[in-house]
C-alpha cells in the first residue's frame, strides 16, 4: 500500500513538474503594458495558471488587480488562445508580433498592442511607487 502511495505522489509531482515546463516554454508568461493615451496603463500578467489586470493611473498608482483563472491553448506558431474559467464569452487570442511585443484580442473589441513590462527602479522618495515603464 506505501509503495502504491509513493507511486501516485511521484506521478503528480512529475505532472507539476511537466506543466511548469512547458508554460516556462510559452513566451507569453509574464507581464505586458498597455500604455493607455490617457497616460494611465494596464498591466497584464500570465501564469500558469492565472491572468492578472492591474491598472496604473496617469501619476503611476497602481489599483488592486482582478485576477482570472485561465487556460492555454496552443494554435500555431507564436499564437494562442486564453480562456478565462468560468467565462461564457469567447477566448482572447494572443499573437507573438516580436521580441518583447504581442497583440492582445479581447472578445467583441479590437487589438491592443502590448511589450513586456519592466518596471523601474524606485524613485528616491520612501514608499512612492515606481511608475510603468515598457520596452521592445
Amino acid at each position: 500500500m506505501k509503495i502504491l502511495k509513493s507511486a501516485v505522489a511521484l506521478a503528480g509531482l512529475l505532472l507539476s513538474l511537466a506543466g511548469s515546463a512547458s508554460a516556462a516554454d510559452n513566451p507569453i508568461m509574464g507581464q505586458w503594458i498597455d500604455k493607455l493615451p490617457s497616460g494611465a496603463a494596464m498591466i497584464i500578467e500570465f501564469t500558469p495558471e492565472r491572468i492578472s489586470f492591474t491598472n496604473v493611473t496617469p501619476e503611476g498608482n497602481f489599483l488592486p488587480a482582478s485576477v482570472f483563472p485561465v487556460t492555454y491553448q496552443t494554435q500555431g506558431k507564436d499564437q494562442y488562445v486564453v480562456a478565462i474559467e468560468g467565462q461564457p464569452s469567447e477566448p482572447m487570442a494572443v499573437v507573438i508580433t516580436g521580441i518583447g511585443k504581442m497583440s492582445l484580442k479581447f472578445p467583441g473589441r479590437g487589438e491592443r498592442d502590448l511589450v513586456r513590462y519592466v518596471a523601474e527602479a524606485a524613485p528616491a522618495a520612501p514608499n512612492a511607487p515606481a511608475k510603468p515603464k515598457g520596452h521592445p
